[in-house]
């Protein structure tokens, strides 16, 4: 019954994710990107955002959800196709391992899903005792809070330097906030916004660290430390101005 804390989640985890997560694990080593990504991944996280944010300005209607629904199935077709193009082998010969594998990744998507509700639960509670807006609180700490599995997973692939994993991560993160998340806001509870800078400023500032982001990825393949550096000064920046 939150509209502005859902939306506010949206678009502050897809800020952190390609400002303070990236710009965190490229500290750590050179974030390199496939060119199969480039052409494919990039393009689809920018548009997903970008069709976010055009369907949220006066909140969201039913048929925007369903639109954002149509869009998502879609895209997830075209992410299995192009994964499938690319004749990619894999070695199933130690079953026991991959089901221990599939079993850890499914406690893990419990967990996640059991941390995000008690997350959204406290979160209200500290809006309510410190009288601050659903849509601030979406912004900064639920936002903080749903993008730390995407900080740790690009830590952790970092310093093993698996650099392809970081990037399909938080590209992936951002396609999916925009589209499934946005779909669901749209199909369950649809209506306008009470915080009007959700919409405006927060959706710039969104837009705006998308592009710095698929600039780097774009021209060099690559984010480098003086970029890694930008990335986190413009994520505390906006953190600080919020404040």
């Amino acid at each position: 019954g939150d509209a502005d804390l859902g939306v506010g989640n949206v678009v502050g985890s897809n800020v952190a994710n390609l400002s303070l997560v990236l710009g965190l694990a490229a500290l750590i080593t050179t974030i390199s990107v496939d060119r199969h990504i480039v052409r494919r991944e990039l393009p689809l996280c920018v548009g997903s955002v970008m069709l976010f944010a055009l369907l949220v300005q006066g909140g969201f209607a039913r048929w925007e959800g369903i639109l954002l629904t149509v869009v998502m199935v879609a895209t997830l077709s075209l992410l299995i196709q192009g994964s499938h193009d690319e004749g990619h082998d894999h070695d199933h010969t130690d079953d026991e391992s991959f089901r221990r594998t599939m079993v850890e990744t499914l406690l893990g998507l419990v967990g996640t899903v059991g941390g995000a509700y008690l997350l959204v639960e406290g979160a209200l509670s500290v809006a309510d005792g410190l009288g601050l807006t659903g849509g601030f609180v979406g912004l900064t700490l639920v936002a903080v809070g749903t993008s730390l599995p995407e900080m740790v997973t690009a830590v952790v692939a970092a310093r093993k330097g698996e650099t392809q994993l970081i990037i399909g991560n938080l590209l992936g993160s951002n396609i999916f906030n925009s589209l499934a998340v946005g779909a669901v806001l749209g199909l369950v509870g649809p209506g306008p916004l009470e915080d009007q800078n959700l919409s405006g400023l927060a959706t710039v500032i969104m837009i705006v660290v998308v592009l710095v982001a698929a600039s780097f990825l774009l021209t060099a393949g690559r984010v480098v430390r003086w970029q890694a550096v930008l990335l986190l000064g413009i994520y505390f920046e906006i953190g600080r101005a919020h404040v």
